[in-house]
């Protein structure tokens, strides 16, 4: 069975029985747009963003603090675009003394990065500047070439899913990943092919090969099928090490505007103990105009355990969005 860390309140009390978890999302000045004098418009933009986030786990025979998280970042994006030739460049500034642990593998550099391995908060609180993507990407006849910090988001839900690239569970606004990779994409008809090389490596001893195909059959349904597996290991490590891999699949269907269902599922290797088969299930509903999204999302894991040692295989949750004013978004979900 795998069982949850016990040094991490937030994902256990996501998985347990008597627990529940809150997690909000304020957007400020969605956006900001200026224009180089010697460019054209179409071709450069800037979009920027400040954003608040907390959570909190309810358990009733634990209160603790008011709030588990409080923090803010500044989010700044450059795009760049011609027919030949695109870039993106993410900047994210955490101000010093507003809750965020920063992010830093100072401790850890020469410690073996694995497959499943994500990057953990020390406990300094630090003001800090992030390059969170970097890319640039070369247009040719008969596909695209990508190279640099890549974010990856294939689910419909910000919490769960997105199987291909995550483990099933999760937490708020979870589900973005960044890879440091290289990408040739196609487009043909209804398919778009994706084949990536990425890894969180600095060594390069270990890495992945990731590979995508979608499919938008009309404008209704649309499928995709992935498959990475660790494929740099046996290089450095030798025969011995094994190639972990996981195949993901997912579909959406949109009954009408603003009625969806969609599902994701996976098969995930592991390097101990079960595989992991995770399902997810959700359908977006309208609001009448209440709500810019509404969602509920049931997600199914063969291996969850809760923090009493018992199996806990689904967990539900919903997650609500709406804009405020002109330049205002609020999100929130309860899991």
């Amino acid at each position: 069975m795998m069982h949850l860390p016990k040094n991490s309140f937030t994902c256990l009390n996501l998985r347990s029985i008597k627990s529940l978890g809150l997690g909000t999302l304020l957007l400020l000045g969605p956006a900001l747009h200026a224009m180089d004098a010697g460019t054209d418009a179409s071709q450069l933009q800037w979009n920027g963003d400040i954003q608040i986030q907390s959570q909190k786990a309810f358990q009733p025979e634990h209160w603790g603090n008011n709030l588990d998280q409080l923090w803010g970042r500044l989010n700044l994006k450059v795009n760049y675009s011609s027919d030949q030739f695109a870039s993106e460049a993410m900047i994210r500034a955490y101000p010093d003394g507003f809750g965020y642990e920063a992010l830093n593998l100072s401790d850890q550099v020469n410690r073996e990065i694995t497959l499943a391995d994500t990057l953990v908060p020390s406990a300094q609180t630090l003001s800090q500047f992030q390059l969170y993507r970097a890319w640039v990407r070369y247009t040719f006849t008969y596909f695209d070439f990508r190279i640099g910090r890549v974010g990856t988001m294939g689910s419909y839900s910000n919490t769960w899913g997105n199987y291909l690239d995550q483990n099933p569970g999760g937490s708020f606004q979870s589900r973005d990943v960044v890879h440091n990779a290289m990408e040739i994409t196609k487009d043909q008809g209804i398919y778009n092919t994706s084949v990536m090389l990425t890894t969180n490596d600095r060594f390069l001893n270990r890495g992945i090969l990731r590979v995508k195909e979608t499919a938008k059959l009309n404008e209704q349904i649309q499928l995709a099928i992935g498959y990475s597996g660790s494929i740099f290991d046996p290089v450095y490590y030798g025969e011995e090490e094994d190639i972990l891999s996981r195949v993901a699949a997912e579909a959406a269907y949109l009954i009408k505007p603003s009625l969806k269902i969609f599902l994701e599922a996976a098969w995930i290797q592991q390097r101990e103990g079960d595989d992991l088969i995770p399902v997810l299930l959700g359908l977006s509903v309208p609001t009448m105009g209440r709500l810019d999204k509404l969602q509920f999302e049931v997600e199914y894991d063969n291996n969850r355990v809760d923090s009493n040692g018992e199996d806990k295989p689904l967990i539900a949750g919903f997650y609500a969005e709406k804009g405020l004013f002109q330049r205002m978004k609020f999100e929130a979900a309860l899991f």
